[in-house]
């Protein structure tokens, strides 16, 4: 036969643990939801900073991109036109060379 003895007078029991109306753990419950919930926040605005900062380091290169493309377009654009003005040189030279003319160079 069973060594124990059955109590059911207590009707409130209802067979949970002692300690489960116990403040002490609610609070601690309550405490430790709104670590992580800090957590997680925080987590959520480092990550919002970053992405943040790294838009904006990509419209920085984006621009020192763009403006050095046109830094060397303009120095294409000088160079050609620099060219264009010795071959027009040299054609002159060349043409007063063949009629006799003084060019002063030797």
């Amino acid at each position: 036969m069973n060594p124990y003895i059955l109590d059911y007078s207590d009707s409130n029991d209802l067979g949970r643990q002692p300690d489960h109306n116990d403040p002490r753990r609610k609070r601690m419950y309550r405490t430790l939801k709104r670590v992580l919930i800090l957590s997680n926040g925080l987590l959520y605005c480092v990550a919002l900073a970053y992405l943040i900062r790294q838009h904006t380091e990509l419209n920085q290169i984006r621009m020192h991109y763009h403006d050095q493309v046109i830094q060397y377009d303009s120095l294409l654009a000088a160079k050609l036109e620099t060219e264009q003005q010795v071959a027009a040189l040299h054609r002159q030279l060349v043409l007063a060379r063949r009629a006799g003319l003084p060019t002063g160079y030797p």
